[in-house]
């Protein structure tokens, strides 16, 4: 039975928080791992997020992409920018498209100082931002 939580280290980087996390996936952790990002940064003040999961395990259906572009939408909306680093194997950009269509403000990325880049464009976080 796996844990509620993904093992994740958080730090803080320029303008915005780190989780990186491992392990295989599961919906109640996703869910657990959204419901941090929205604690760490609230608790720091920092509307931007990077989840660096290139060491976690993603064998996912279309039904689970589309469940977790749902999740993102719901729990994080667009108050938060968030990215994603994700191995290329596991992105397709379902999750994500169905995230934004949804109002929320994701990006998916396979190379991190690309998603860095995004996180630290200015303005405020918003769909499209």
């Amino acid at each position: 039975m796996l844990t509620e939580e993904y093992p994740t280290v958080v730090t803080e980087d320029a303008g915005f928080v780190r989780l990186a996390v491992s392990g295989p996936y599961s919906r109640s952790r996703f869910e657990r791992l959204l419901q941090r990002v929205g604690t760490e940064t609230g608790a720091r003040r920092m509307p931007r997020a990077l989840i660096d999961g290139r060491a976690a395990t993603l064998n996912l259906s279309t039904i689970a992409r589309y469940e977790i572009g749902v999740q993102i939408a719901d729990t994080i909306g667009s108050k938060i920018r968030l990215a994603f680093v994700l191995m290329p194997s596991a992105v397709d950009g379902f999750a994500e498209t169905v995230a934004r269509n949804r109002g929320a403000n994701v990006g998916v990325f396979t190379d991190e100082p690309v998603a860095r880049e995004w996180l630290g464009r200015p303005g405020p976080p918003g769909p499209g931002a």
